[in-house]
């Protein structure tokens, strides 16, 4: 999964960036960035999977064939904790 998206808006490509959002650092960041953002965004948030819930729920067919140890070696990230994507997107994109 890429963390962008691209649009055409007016004859140049608007990139919808994600912010990484560090709620162990700021747990009000999440919030904070919704209400500022409120009126003239939309918002997608994706959440980050547990590496072991990620090893015993992956369904990918490439990993059909390895055991559960070998999966969670494979997928894990070693994330200290779950982590937030937040994907602002312009309400009013210009179509000119």
């Amino acid at each position: 999964m890429y963390a962008y998206d691209l649009k055409q808006s007016a004859q140049e490509y608007c990139l919808r960036m994600a912010q990484l959002n560090h709620c162990a650092e700021r747990i009000y960041i999440s919030d904070k960035i919704k209400q500022q953002f409120a009126g003239t965004h939309e918002f997608t948030m994706i959440q980050s999977m547990d590496d072991l819930e990620k090893a015993r729920t992956c369904s990918l067919t490439e990993l059909a064939h390895y055991n559960l140890n070998d999966r969670f070696i494979l997928l894990r990230e070693n994330r200290a904790y779950i982590m937030n994507w937040i994907f602002r997107t312009p309400i009013n994109l210009s179509s000119d």
